[in-house]
């Protein structure tokens, strides 16, 4: 008699694949975590009052997130003065969302290259 072995086959609940499978389908939400999703902060439409485009938005964030990261681990070093600190005041220690919130309010600019 011939069937086939991988068809019959069932995995045992003690290998480690099966049990993060069982895991990932018993897991629960906490009831104190959010479950609606995450949106972009600042929002979008207030990005593009001060900047061309969404992909002009993506480089210039980019571009000033690095100059924030270069600001900050330059701090202990005392050489500080080549990177301008962030413009404004906000709770978020995210690089990039400090960016997008100096963008949103209007204190970066910027000039394609070739312009005066």
């Amino acid at each position: 008699m011939w069937w086939s072995t991988i068809a019959s086959r069932v995995p045992s609940p003690s290998s480690s694949r099966s049990c993060a499978r069982l895991q990932c389908l018993t897991r629960r939400t906490p009831p104190n975590r959010r479950t609606e999703p995450a949106l972009i902060s600042p929002r979008v439409d207030r990005l593009l009052e001060n900047v061309d485009s969404p992909y002009a938005s993506v480089i210039v964030a980019a571009k000033r997130a690095r100059q924030i990261n270069s600001y900050y681990h330059n701090l202990g070093e005392g050489t500080f003065e080549e990177f301008p600190p962030p413009m404004i005041d906000t709770g978020s220690k995210n690089y990039l969302t400090i960016a997008l919130e100096e963008t949103a309010a209007g204190k970066i600019k910027y000039r394609y290259r070739g312009q005066s």
